[in-house]
C-alpha cells in the first residue's frame, strides 16, 4: 500500500517535471523571481514578529551569524588556500558597510511599515550611479543622471523633511541603501582579484563582527519561540537566494529582473493583511517615483550592455 503510494507520487512528480520543462524559460524565471520576493518579505515579517521582544540589532547579528555558519562548510570545500587574501582591508571595509546596511534595514523593518522600508530600499541603484562615477570611473549619460535626480525626488516625497513627521527609522533605511551600494562598489573591485569563496567568507565574517558590537548593548538570550523564529528567518534567506538563482538560471536577466519590483506591491499587501497598516499616500507616490527611476536605470544599463 505504502509502496504504491510512493510509486504514484514518483509518477506524478515525473509528469509535473515534464510539464514544467515545457514552460518557456522566461515564464519559469518570472515565477521564481516572484517566489523570491514573497520569500524575502516573509523574512521581514519574521523580523517584525521578533522585534517586540528582541532588539533589531540583536536580530541582525543572528541573521549574519546564521548565514555565515551555514555557508562555512561549503566555503571550506576549497581548503584554506582558497581563503588566502592580500586584500583584507577591502574585505573588512565591505563587511563594515554590509553590517551597517543590515542594521539599518532591520531597524527600519522593526519600526516602519514594510511598504515604506522597501520603497526607500529601492534607492540602492540611485546611489550606485553616483558611486560608480566617483570610484569606478564609469561614464553615465545625462538620461541616467536625470533618472537618478527624479529617484531622489521620490525619496524626498516619502521622507518629507521639514514636515514635522521625522522618522529616524526611515533615514536608517536610506543609510542602509547607501551602505549596500558602497559594499557593491567594493565587491565589483574584489571580484576581479578574489575568489567567490573568499568574498563570501570575509564578508559574512566581518558583517557578523560589525553587527555583534551594537547587539551586545541590547543583548537578551532568545526564548525557545524566538529561536524558532530566528531559524525561520535564516531559512527564508537561504530559500530566497535559491529562488533567485533559479530565476536567473531559467530566464533572461532583462526579462526576469523587473519583477523584483513587485516587492513593493507584496509589501503593501503584507502590511494590510498581516498588520492592518495601510500605506500612506506619500509612500505610494514617492515609492512609485523611486521604482520608475530605478527601473529606467536598470533597463538602460541592460540596453547599454547589449550595445
Amino acid at each position: 500500500m505504502i509502496g504504491q503510494a510512493f510509486a504514484g507520487a514518483r509518477t506524478a512528480g515525473a509528469r509535473l517535471g515534464a510539464w514544467w520543462a515545457l514552460v518557456p524559460g522566461n515564464l519559469r524565471g518570472i515565477f521564481w523571481m516572484l517566489l523570491m520576493t514573497v520569500t524575502f518579505l516573509s523574512g521581514q515579517v519574521v523580523v517584525k514578529l521578533l522585534a517586540p521582544g528582541m532588539h533589531p540589532f540583536e536580530i541582525t547579528f543572528f541573521r549574519c551569524f546564521f548565514t555565515f555558519a551555514a555557508s562555512f562548510p561549503f566555503l571550506m570545500r576549497g581548503g584554506v588556500s582558497a581563503l588566502r587574501t592580500s586584500y583584507f582591508h577591502m574585505h573588512a571595509l565591505r563587511g563594515l558597510f554590509g553590517g551597517l546596511a543590515m542594521l539599518g534595514v532591520f531597524y527600519g523593518v522593526a519600526n516602519m511599515p514594510l511598504s515604506s522600508v522597501n520603497a526607500i530600499a529601492f534607492t540602492r541603484p540611485l546611489f550606485m550611479i553616483v558611486l560608480a562615477v566617483l570610484f569606478l570611473g564609469e561614464v553615465v549619460q545625462m538620461r541616467r543622471w536625470a533618472a537618478t535626480v527624479v529617484g531622489f525626488i521620490g525619496v524626498l516625497v516619502i521622507l518629507r523633511p521639514g514636515s514635522g513627521s521625522f522618522n529616524p527609522a526611515a533615514y536608517a533605511v536610506l543609510g542602509s541603501a547607501m551602505s549596500y551600494a558602497c559594499g557593491h562598489v567594493i565587491l565589483k573591485k574584489l571580484t576581479r582579484v578574489e575568489s567567490a569563496s573568499a568574498n563570501i567568507f570575509f564578508y559574512m565574517g566581518a558583517a557578523s563582527l560589525v553587527t555583534l558590537i551594537p547587539a551586545l548593548f541590547f543583548w537578551t538570550w532568545p526564548t525557545v519561540e524566538q529561536w524558532v523564529l530566528l531559524g525561520l528567518m535564516g531559512a527564508t534567506s537561504a530559500v530566497g537566494q535559491m529562488f533567485l538563482t533559479f530565476a536567473y538560471r531559467a530566464g533572461d536577466a532583462t526579462v526576469v529582473s523587473p519583477f523584483e519590483y513587485s516587492r513593493l506591491l507584496w509589501a503593501g499587501l503584507f502590511d494590510i493583511l498581516l498588520f492592518s497598516v495601510w500605506p500612506s499616500v506619500w509612500t505610494i507616490v514617492g515609492g512609485l517615483i523611486v521604482l520608475a527611476a530605478s527601473y529606467y536605470i536598470a533597463r538602460h544599463a541592460s540596453g547599454a550592455k547589449k550595445d
